[in-house]
């Protein structure tokens, strides 16, 4: 379920520009190591969810696993850990945000 859960959130993360293809095994490894795995094997037929319904699976995994103590600060620092680990650098964010202010201030 959480190899699901992986895959979901990178998926999400491409779809919505957030991550570039090319930064999916990166991403990836990133959220591994927040959730503390050894191993990840993708899931090739990962239905798409909303992304507080993966982030919702990632946290009962943490509770269950001993990472985090369940209650709601937790479950909020640890879902805003996971997407740290998959946002864009500010440099990224920077370079990417001058360069659509070149092509149209609006």
């Amino acid at each position: 379920m959480i190899n699901e859960a992986i895959t979901q959130l990178i998926n999400y993360a491409e779809k919505n520009g957030i991550i570039e293809k090319a930064d999916r095994y990166y991403a990836a490894n990133r959220v591994i190591e927040v959730l503390g795995l050894d191993e990840y094997e993708p899931s090739e037929n990962a239905p798409e969810k909303e992304i507080h319904e993966i982030l919702s699976v990632m946290c009962d995994y943490a509770v269950a696993k001993g990472l985090i103590e369940d209650g709601v600060v937790f479950r909020d620092l640890f879902d805003t850990k996971i997407m740290g680990a998959i946002m864009p650098r500010p440099s990224e964010v920077i370079a990417k945000f001058n360069a659509l202010y070149e092509k149209s201030p609006k």
